[in-house]
């Protein structure tokens, strides 16, 4: 299996880099860089358990020899900080929250840029809140390959334990483990298991180009992206030919006054046609060849003249001129409306030769007004 990067957040219990590691080793996983954001407290869990000479890190790397195709030092641990640029011993304030969210996700921003090895993020150690904002900036900037899951340990009598991997043996010998107050746990080999249990999430950085708002602090991102998801979910267009404008939801695109005159009509087609709520192009609502040389261009060249501009001229305007105008708008679409775009944009429907072009807003979300 292909190198994945492992981000982790962790409190003072690192067992969860240990044991999922351990996973992947299992389930082939071929190596790749690990990084753990943590506190003050959580760094020195860490290097006390894990990282100091012969700790939990060295003899899992000892038995398991797989684990030594990952890279873990002192160097992949970030210490999250606060507003000031202190660094934090633990994440309880509204602040607190705030700075280690932006951290967070500048964090995954970074292992997620495009070419990245697949990012795998586990949000089984820290807080509630450290998890909780990891699985949201994975939502935020998380491609196809990446993966978010939590570790799961049985039997359950391990948990609060010095456990932190099943040892490399075949006998079911009865192992003891130091529990919470230092009472011990004892347990048959054979009856440990670690699984990982992948989480699944929705991919947000397909709605709106992310990868670009990096210094956007996470508060600020999210509501940009509600903004964005508002619009799309939420679908009604008022198309003003005589301003240039389509208002888009409640977000305005300017046009040029051809432009602007070419989406009325589409927009009209489509809110006249044949009225099915989910038509995704059919001759009532998108426009032929035919229809844009003939009734088309007759609409399109009177308005124009009434609008005293040279923008089509009634004799030689074609679908050639049509064409290279439906980009355009989609792109000026695009522009202004980011991810939340897709709805408004120009559609093409039929096969190559005789392509038709409309819009497949509902009918009812459609206002034109030429005045």
């Amino acid at each position: 299996m292909a190198v994945r990067t492992l981000l982790f957040v962790a409190g003072a219990s690192p067992q969860i880099i240990t044991e999922t590691v351990w996973a992947l080793v299992r389930d082939g996983v071929s190596g790749g860089e690990v990084f753990v954001l943590t506190t003050t407290r959580g760094r020195e869990s860490i290097m006390q358990q894990l990282l100091r000479r012969g700790g939990k890190w060295s003899q899992l790397r000892s038995e398991y020899p797989g684990a030594r195709r990952f890279g873990f030092t002192p160097k992949s641990i970030e210490v999250l900080k606060g507003a000031d640029g202190r660094e934090l011993d633990d994440v309880r304030s509204g602040a607190d929250n705030v700075a280690a969210a932006d951290q967070i996700a500048r964090r995954v921003a970074a292992l997620t840029r495009d070419g990245s090895p697949a990012l795998h993020a586990s949000i089984a150690g820290g807080r509630k809140t450290m998890g909780y904002l990891l699985a949201a900036a994975m939502m935020l900037y998380g491609r196809a390959e990446d993966r978010l899951s939590h570790v799961l340990v049985h039997p359950a009598e391990l948990e609060g334990t010095d456990f932190f991997f099943p040892p490399n043996t075949r006998s079911n010998a009865r192992l003891r483990y130091r529990g919470p107050a230092k009472k011990p746990v004892r347990v048959q080999a054979a009856a440990i298991k670690i699984e990982l249990a992948e989480l699944p999430f929705p991919r947000l950085r397909a709605v709106g180009d992310v990868r670009e708002r990096t210094s956007v602090s996470f508060s600020n991102l999210v509501m940009q992206l509600q903004g964005e998801i508002d619009v799309l979910t939420a679908a009604r267009v008022s198309v003003q030919p005589s301003e240039s404008l389509v208002i888009c939801g409640a977000q305005g695109v300017h046009l040029s006054p051809v432009r602007a005159a070419i989406y009325a009509l589409l927009a009209e087609q489509r809110r006249d046609g044949c009225r099915q709520a989910d038509c995704n192009g059919c001759p009532s609502c998108f426009v032929s060849k035919q229809h844009v040389e003939g009734a088309f261009r007759e609409q399109l060249s009177a308005w124009m003249r009434k609008q005293e501009s040279s923008g089509v001229n009634a004799v030689q305007w074609t679908v050639k001129n049509f064409l290279p105008e439906v980009p355009k708008i989609n792109v000026a679409l695009r522009r202004c409306l980011k991810g939340g775009s897709e709805p408004y944009e120009i559609k093409m429907w039929g096969p190559k030769g005789n392509r038709h072009h409309g819009l497949t807003l509902r009918p009812e979300a459609i206002a034109v007004s030429w005045e």
